[in-house]
């Protein structure tokens, strides 16, 4: 897991500067995945990358919220134990 922000070569002065924007890179599944986190805080970058992780994690794994099916009324649950 690695936050950086790129370097770029300013048209107007000729110098080196990094962007103002954090990415993130880290390896899933034996692909490089390398994405913008859109924000200039380094620590919202970290939770995006996080978040990315995650997403990725759960798609391959095949694990769904099945919120409906976990929460259940009371109704139900008096009806299935009578």
């Amino acid at each position: 897991m690695a936050l950086f922000r790129p370097k770029f070569k300013d048209a107007k002065t000729g110098e080196r500067r990094s962007a103002s924007v954090w990415w993130y890179k880290f390896y899933f599944a034996g692909q490089c995945i390398r994405e913008s986190s859109k924000t200039t805080s380094k620590t919202l970058a970290k939770q995006a990358e996080q978040k990315r992780r995650r997403e990725l994690e759960e798609g391959f794994n095949g694990i769904v919220d099945r919120r409906e099916e976990r929460i259940r009324t009371i109704k139900d649950l008096a009806h299935a134990y009578l």
